[in-house]
């Protein structure tokens, strides 16, 4: 399944696209207008192998320094842009 997701927060504009396959994701492209102080990268290849669920999400992103790569946006609210767009 290929989906894509956007949604505004406080802390900024995020645009996620990711193709799942058999409940994981395999591939994820994150884009935006949060102020980011690190690339993206580290992001995009955590979550690729991940379980495509909310729990797989948030373990799979735990270690990253999110403040660095999201900026204000949380873990909470990337899996919140993911699960409202209509994912299950």
């Amino acid at each position: 399944m290929d989906m894509r997701c956007s949604a505004k927060f406080p802390g900024g504009i995020i645009d996620i696209s990711m193709k799942v396959e058999n409940g994981i994701i395999k591939d994820c492209c994150i884009f935006g207008d949060f102020m980011a102080v690190t690339d993206i990268d580290a992001l995009e290849n955590a979550l690729c192998g991940t379980a495509f669920t909310p729990e797989g999400i948030k373990k799979a992103v735990s270690a990253l320094p999110l403040r660095d790569i999201l900026g204000d946006i949380t873990a909470d609210e990337l899996i919140e842009c993911i699960w409202d767009s209509g994912a299950d």
